[in-house]
């Protein structure tokens, strides 16, 4: 498991989402990784992402289209949504980035950060699919 943290500023609940898994989709591809497990606990950015129904005058479309481009390379890249409480491990992930200065660079965890990781053992086996 990897995981990122960064403050986005003020941002909508979806565009914060969907900036967040486009953002761990260019970092999984920097480091060369073949196969991505995302769960999101907004089925709003989930569906705007993986439906094809994103009009061309949504305020969101570029960063959308921009997802789907990364989503949808040769690589193995599943989206799913789950419910937030069988998530507590990416909630509390964005709650650090929430407390990092808007300016600071990402946050890469390579292994389970020390905070979060009973979370994880409990989300593992809640987001099962």
């Amino acid at each position: 498991m990897m995981g990122i943290n960064k403050s986005l500023g003020l941002q909508s609940v979806i565009e914060a989402e969907i900036h967040t898994i486009m953002l761990g989709l260019k970092m999984g591809q920097q480091m060369g990784t073949r196969r991505v497990l995302l769960y999101s606990n907004l089925l709003d950015a989930v569906n705007l992402i993986m439906r094809d129904y994103c009009h061309a005058d949504h305020p969101l479309r570029g960063i959308i289209m921009k997802t789907r481009d990364l989503l949808f390379q040769d690589w193995d890249v599943e989206l799913h949504y789950t419910l937030r409480e069988n998530n507590s491990c990416a909630d509390y992930m964005a709650k650090q980035g929430d407390d990092a200065p808007i300016d600071a660079d990402v946050v890469l965890f390579p292994m389970t950060p020390a905070g979060c990781t009973q979370r994880f053992l409990t989300d593992r086996g809640s987001c099962r699919s």
